[in-house]
């Protein structure tokens, strides 16, 4: 636990950007409505309260605020994947899926869980669909796929964005 609570310390904690920080302070006070935008709706939806996590070999119900670089997450049907994930073992049906600008779901099928590449990785906000499986943290909060997207705008995921995911 004390190794999980050093690496909070230093690479803060697993919070995600919202899309509405590049809006102008007076602008969202003025308008609460900006929390019912598609963008919000799908942002909120990609947060989960919390994640099952393997540490110090005990399986723990986790704030998802306090995942580490390094915690081993259980991905299980239903469950959204709390950051950037390396996918270590999965059964055959193991299928994830992140929604793009019009709702409609981008799918990532891992092969197997031998398979190499861009397929053995879950990133934060994309929901498990079928399978099970587990992974390591490899990137938390600011440095998620998910952040990198909300900071360059391509939130929920474009076109351009849904092309370096799938290649």
């Amino acid at each position: 636990m004390d190794d999980a609570r050093e690496r909070l310390l230093l690479d803060g904690d697993n919070t995600i950007p919202s899309p509405n920080r590049h809006c102008p302070r007076w602008l969202c006070c003025l308008l609460p409505c900006l929390d019912s935008t598609p963008s919000m709706i799908a942002y909120k939806a990609c947060l989960p309260d919390a994640a099952y996590v393997l540490r110090d070999g005990d399986d723990l119900c986790v704030d998802a605020d306090g995942l580490v670089k390094g915690d081993v997450v259980i991905l299980k049907p239903g469950i959204v994947v709390p950051a950037d994930v390396h996918v270590l073992d999965c059964t055959e049906n193991f299928t994830t899926s992140c929604f793009d600008k019009k709702g409609i779901s981008l799918t990532h099928v891992p092969a197997s869980s031998k398979s190499e590449g861009i397929e053995r990785f879950c990133f934060a906000g994309c929901t498990v669909l079928r399978g099970q499986g587990k992974g390591v943290i490899i990137n938390t909060g600011e440095k998620t796929l998910m952040a990198y997207l909300i900071e360059n705008r391509h939130w929920p995921i474009s076109q351009k964005a849904k092309s370096m995911i799938t290649k």
